[in-house]
């Protein structure tokens, strides 16, 4: 049996994209491997969202011309974000290179690397075949593309404009998750909220997804990223509380504090429009932990643009935060704003003196879940030993696996869900003994 290797870079959409691909390979009798050596058959599924990001994915492409020198009949293939930004660019820096798979071809993997694979079609639907790495968390993609245009970001070049699946496809395959015993389902989406805006019927919208989940659903675990800070609605804001399947966890990314730097990013709300529905959240939801992403040195930003994201970071008190230096990406619009972007040192600067404020914020939000009973989904074992799950509000947790005494309940196990009393932080990280376990159907 011919083997396949995918290595997978960047976030839940690439992830979900290499499950896209792992099933048609499946159909075609190949069997999955983690190791590129023992492949006859190797994906690199790249990232381009930052330049780090890109580097690693093209490094790894350049490290695996080795297999090809020693195994000339190895398939090798670059599919994700920087083969859609690149394409045939690609060809000319890695000649040795099979295939170079654009995103908008991810259903369409097959016919790459077999003259009689099945047409799998264009879309994703409940109908496409995947290979889900996990048997109790699955990721659910119910719109690609993205019609934002911030400046920085190269994603719609890179996925296109928005395309959301019809409600009936993506309800079709939440009931087949269900059915087969799956405790969490993720939503996926560039935009995630934006859900529905290009389907002729208004009633196929992000909530009404999210109800109509909840009700085949009820007892499990709905999460969805990412959404953007604009297409937070009343709506979904009032509905949350009556959602019993959607965790109390948002990440919304506000990139500034800064209305003329949010401008400059066409970020599309100002600072009190985000604080606004920070409220909102908090007053209908409470306890949610709300988690946000972050750049500085964007062109243009002053000492006092700055302060302005510090003071919003104060007032808000993120339970975390994802910040990062302004990257260039080629052929964005910020690359062509003619304000100088702020020197490497004042860059280095600003990001030190933002992750020295959010880790105070980080550590205070971890400290308030002692004494508290959450539910977590096991998900692995964890490296210093026991086993490591996510609560419902996203919060890394350690319990210790080991088996009671006799005539206890057995030690918990990966895909179980437990109700944990959280006993201390380390780290990043809670650390509980098991309360109860809850059941499949509770």
């Amino acid at each position: 049996m011919p083997r396949a290797c995918i290595l997978t870079y960047g976030c839940q959409m690439n992830v979900h994209d290499s499950e896209i691909v792992a099933g048609q390979l499946a159909r075609l009798g190949y069997e999955m491997t983690p190791d590129p050596a023992a492949a006859d058959a190797i994906f690199v599924n790249t990232c381009t969202v930052r330049e780090h990001a890109k580097l690693r994915g093209l490094a790894r492409i350049a490290s695996l011309s080795t297999f090809k020198r020693r195994r000339p009949g190895v398939f090798l293939a670059a599919m994700g974000c920087v083969a859609s930004e690149e394409r045939g660019r690609l060809f000319e820096r890695f000649p040795f290179l099979d295939a170079v798979i654009p995103t908008d071809q991810v259903t369409e993997v097959a016919r790459y690397v077999s003259d009689a694979a099945a047409d799998f079609g264009g879309h994703i639907s409940a109908d496409t075949p995947r290979l889900r790495f996990s048997g109790f968390k699955a990721y659910v993609t119910i719109i690609t593309g993205c019609n934002m245009d911030c400046t920085y970001c190269i994603v719609p070049k890179t996925r296109g404009r928005e395309r959301s699946r019809p409600m009936a496809d993506v309800l079709r395959e939440v009931a087949a998750l269900v059915a087969q015993g799956y405790r969490e389902i993720v939503f996926l989406g560039q935009t995630v909220n934006a859900y529905g805006d290009d389907l002729p019927d208004p009633a196929e919208n992000f909530t009404a997804l999210l109800r109509e989940t909840d009700r085949l659903f009820p007892n499990g675990r709905v999460r969805f990223l990412s959404p953007h800070p604009q297409q937070i609605t009343d709506g979904l804001i009032s509905a949350w509380p009556g959602l019993s399947s959607l965790c109390g966890h948002i990440h919304l990314p506000v990139q500034s504090g800064s209305d003329r730097i949010l401008r400059r990013m066409k970020r599309l709300y100002t600072r009190d429009e985000f604080l606004r529905k920070i409220d909102a959240l908090r007053r209908n939801v409470p306890d949610i932990v709300i988690t946000t992403d972050l750049i500085v040195g964007f062109p243009g930003e002053t000492e006092e643009d700055f302060q302005e994201t510090l003071s919003l970071c104060e007032s808000v008190r993120f339970d975390s935060a994802y910040m990062y230096i302004y990257s260039p990406r080629q052929n964005t619009a910020a690359t062509r704003l003619k304000d100088p972007v702020p020197s490497r040192e004042a860059a280095l600067d600003r990001h030190g003196r933002l992750v020295e404020l959010q880790t105070r914020h980080t550590h205070d939000s971890f400290d308030r879940q002692v004494g508290r009973t959450v539910e977590v989904l096991i998900e692995s074992a964890a490296k210093e030993g026991g086993l490591l799950g996510k609560s419902r509000a996203t919060h890394d947790v350690v319990i210790d696996a080991e088996p009671g005494p006799a005539g206890a309940a057995p030690a918990p196990r990966i895909g179980d869900v437990v109700r944990i009393e959280v006993e201390s932080v380390v780290g990043k990280t809670l650390r509980g003994r098991v309360v109860a376990e809850v059941a499949a159907g509770a």
